[in-house]
């Protein structure tokens, strides 16, 4: 049986100097403090979205780092789908019978998502299991049967029921079809996938298919799954094979599932604390956010620093010098730059142009800006902005981010920028450190392996920042 790691963490408070995440995790989560709800799904989305995949061969290679347990005194690839298996870390990819050997299990299958990537290689989502208890699986949904039909043995000299996971027709309230039940001591560990599935896919699950979806992105699951499935991981809590295997993919594709750093917090999300604000230290006191400050930036050469003094094009950059331009005032950054390669940037002593490839970027590290005013002195051709998140009215954006990045409508012309007005909403967390350390911390090859410089090959590079970068060295 799996050791219970922690459980209902909301009923604790961690008092430290400094605030930090679960599990060593720092400031990796510190945008998601202070919401609930629908706010605080969006923004896990943005922390954990677009994870650094594995192709789908080596996530074989990836197993033997992930889901690994020792059996007798042996490594052995942990299987949450039979109870008989005892494969070794270089198993065969069989499924002839139970037993003959081992298979990547989209538990999210494929087909409800169309195979569609990153998330079709996701090591979250798709585990090792035995081969042929995932073929008896297929698609199926994830259920509970009072009548089972086929399933796995307990034990490898019993055939027939009982089962250890097992297949029959729902008796779960709501649903009548044909489900897959996995074993009791797992049916938390899948949930929390499926709460991760919900989470880094959010702008896509409302289109995918099945009969656990709905079709919305914040309540993606279907009423009697989602109850279901919180229900298991009430009854199932965190262990402590799901935090090992949630650093081991922290290193391998660069992100973590939250659900397994914060047990429960799938009930600040849809259950009964949904109206509660998460304090990702783990603490659950209502939080008096700070009164909102604001800022004005000036937009011309003297704010960038520009010295264009021996370029023949006077206050203009060409796209043989293709550095950005970046001023700070009051925590908020601003970056001028190329969208692309091949356009002009201009900066005199009044301004700043908006070409159709230029991009304005504002960012804060430990507040959210609220509402961004340009200040436009001439719009020579009608140009509109656009946001990368957030809602435009004119030259004024409102939303809630640490980043916004604006660009202009194609064509020709140019927008002229003196400056911009920013309103800034403190998030309640005053005492976060610098995120601007980025040495490295660790580098680990394929093999899960540590070492003290890069190897030949892929490297998986931690950096002292939390960030995690692929490179490969041929």
């Amino acid at each position: 049986m799996k050791k219970l790691f922690t459980l209902f963490w909301l009923l604790t408070i961690v008092v430290a100097s400094h605030a930090q995440g679960p599990n060593g995790t720092g400031t990796y989560y510190h945008r998601a403090h202070g919401k609930h709800g629908e706010a605080l799904k969006t923004a896990f989305y943005e922390i954990i979205k677009n994870p650094s995949v594995l192709t789908y061969v080596d996530l074989w290679q990836a197993y033997k780092i992930s889901d690994v347990r020792v059996v007798d005194g042996q490594e052995t690839i942990w299987d949450m789908y039979s109870n008989i298996t005892s494969y070794p870390l270089d198993c065969p990819h069989l499924s002839r019978f139970e037993g003959s050997g081992i298979n990547r299990e989209h538990s999210f299958p494929k087909s409800w998502f169309n195979s569609v990537k990153p998330a079709y290689t996701d090591l979250v989502h798709v585990i090792p299991t035995d081969g042929y208890i995932n073929n008896m699986r297929s698609a199926l949904p994830y259920g509970e049967t009072d009548n089972p039909t086929k399933g796995s043995k307990m034990e490898a000299d019993v055939s027939g029921p009982p089962y250890y996971s097992q297949v029959g027709p729902s008796s779960v309230d709501g649903y009548s079809g044909i489900v897959f039940e996995p074993a009791d001591e797992y049916k938390g560990d899948l949930a929390r996938i499926y709460f991760y599935m919900a989470t880094c896919y959010e702008p896509l699950i409302a289109d995918w298919s099945s009969p656990m979806l709905g079709g919305n992105s914040y309540q993606p699951y279907a009423s009697w799954a989602i109850a279901m499935l919180l229900r298991w991981a009430l009854e199932d809590p965190v262990s402590e094979k799901e935090v090992n295997r949630n650093e081991a993919i922290w290193k391998l594709q660069g992100n973590r599932n939250p659900f397994v750093d914060y047990p429960g917090l799938e009930d600040f999300i849809w259950g009964y604390m949904s109206d509660v604000n998460l304090s990702y230290d783990g603490s659950t006191d209502e939080l008096e956010p700070e009164p909102a400050s604001s800022c004005d930036i000036a937009l011309n050469k003297f704010a960038f620093g520009v010295d264009w003094s021996n370029n023949d094009m006077k206050n203009t950059r060409d796209y043989w010098e293709r550095w950005p331009l970046t001023t700070t005032n009051e925590g908020v950054t601003v970056t001028y730059n190329f969208g692309i390669e091949g356009q002009n940037m201009y900066a005199n002593d009044n301004q700043i142009r908006m070409y159709k490839l230029n991009t304005l970027t504002f960012s804060t590290e430990a507040d959210e800006m609220t509402s961004i005013t340009l200040n436009v002195a001439k719009n020579d051709a009608g140009k509109e902005f656009f946001a990368s998140t957030g809602t435009m009215d004119g030259y004024t954006w409102t939303g809630n981010a640490r980043e916004v990045q604006f660009t202009v409508t194609d064509g020709n012309g140019h927008i002229q920028l003196t400056g911009a007005h920013v309103e800034i909403t403190s998030t309640g967390i005053r005492d976060i450190p610098e995120d601007s350390n980025t040495e490295v911390e660790a580098i680990f090859g394929i093999d899960g392996k540590r070492y003290d410089a890069l190897q030949r090959g892929m490297n998986i590079v931690r950096m002292k920042n939390g960030q995690v970068k692929k490179v490969w060295i041929p």
